[in-house]
C-alpha cells in the first residue's frame, strides 16, 4: 500500500505554530495526499530524515542566525530532502545583493549603493537627500533606517559598528512607498495568483504589520504583473512560491524586494488557500 509523503512545515521558535492564515494546511494537505507537521527550523531535536520534504514558511528569525540557516539548508541537501523553495534559491535570496544581479539583467530597482562589510561611513558619498539604510541579510525591516544626510552624520557613531559587521545597502528613498503603497504580487508554481496593496501608517514608511502597516487585496495594473513575470524570469522556474514587492515610481514599476524564502503570502480567501495547497501537493509529489 502506498503511503503518503510526510513534509515538515518550517516555522520559528517565536511562532512555532502556523500563522492563522496557514493553519488550514495541517488538515487540508492530508486530504490531498500529503501528511504535514509544523516544525521549528532550528530545533536541534528534530530528525529531518523523518521527512520527505520541507515547506519553508515562517522562519522569520533566520536572518538573525544566518550561519545556522545556511548550514541547515545544506543539511537538507545532504539528506536528500526536497525543500520548497529549492535550496539554491533559499541561499541566493538570503543576501540582498541579488538585487544587483537583477539590476544588471535590466530589472529596475531603486538607486542603490552596495556597501561591503567593513566600509567606513566617512568614505561613502551619498547622492540623495533622503535614503534608506538596511543590512544585506535582513527581514521585517530589521535594522532598517530612513534618514537624511544630516542625520547620517549625527548617527555615524551608532551606525558604524553595523557597517563594520555586515554587508549593507543604502537606497534612495522612494516617496511612492508612503504615498501610494507597495504592491505584493504572489505566484504559485510560476503562475500569478493574487496581489495585495500594503500601506504604511501615518508618519511611517515601513509597510509591515509590526509597524502599523495594513493591506488589502488589489487588482494591480497589468504592467505590474508583466514586470513581476520579467523579474521571475531570471529565477529558476521550479519554485513553489514567490512574492514580488513593487512600487510605481515615475509612472514605471520598480522592484523593491523579491521574496523567495519565508514571505507572508496573504492566504486570506478559501480559493487562494486551495490554490496554494494543491501547488504544494504537486511540488512534493511530482507525477
Amino acid at each position: 500500500m502506498k503511503t503518503s509523503p510526510i513534509i515538515a512545515i518550517a516555522t520559528c521558535a517565536e511562532r512555532p505554530e502556523l500563522i492563522k492564515s496557514e493553519q488550514y494546511l495541517l488538515s487540508r494537505l492530508p486530504v490531498l495526499g500529503v501528511a504535514a507537521k509544523a516544525v521549528v527550523w532550528n530545533d536541534p531535536a528534530v530528525d529531518w530524515s523523518a521527512f520527505q520534504g520541507v515547506l519553508i514558511r515562517t522562519i522569520w528569525d533566520y536572518h538573525q542566525h544566518i550561519t545556522q540557516y545556511r548550514d541547515w539548508v545544506a543539511t537538507l541537501t545532504t539528506k536528500g530532502i526536497k525543500a520548497g523553495n529549492p535550496v539554491d534559491i533559499l541561499l541566493w535570496n538570503a543576501h540582498k545583493y541579488y538585487l544587483s544581479e537583477l539590476q544588471a539583467k535590466g530589472i529596475r530597482i531603486p538607486s542603490t549603493l552596495f556597501i561591503p562589510r567593513g566600509t567606513s561611513l566617512s568614505d561613502i558619498d551619498l547622492p540623495w537627500s533622503e535614503f534608506v539604510i538596511k543590512p544585506a541579510v535582513s527581514a521585517t525591516a530589521y535594522h532598517t533606517y530612513r534618514m537624511s544626510g544630516t542625520a547620517l552624520e549625527v548617527r555615524r557613531p551608532l551606525l558604524q559598528p553595523l557597517f563594520n559587521e555586515k554587508d549593507m545597502l543604502i537606497q534612495q528613498f522612494i516617496p511612492s512607498i508612503s504615498a501610494e503603497g507597495e504592491y505584493s504580487l504572489v505566484f504559485f508554481a510560476g503562475v500569478y495568483s493574487h496581489c495585495v496593496l500594503k500601506k504604511a501608517s501615518d508618519g511611517e514608511y515601513r509597510v509591515q504589520a509590526e509597524y502599523g502597516g495594513s493591506y488589502q487585496i488589489s487588482t494591480p495594473p497589468y504592467a505590474l504583473i508583466r514586470f513581476a513575470e520579467d523579474v521571475l524570469g531570471h529565477v529558476r522556474s521550479d519554485y513553489l512560491y514567490a512574492r514580488v514587492d513593487l512600487v510605481i515610481y515615475e509612472s514605471l514599476p520598480m522592484l523593491m524586494e523579491l521574496e523567495l524564502i519565508e514571505p507572508e503570502l496573504f492566504l486570506g480567501s478559501p480559493d487562494i488557500q486551495e490554490q496554494f495547497a494543491t501547488s504544494i501537493v504537486r511540488y512534493f509529489t511530482p507525477q
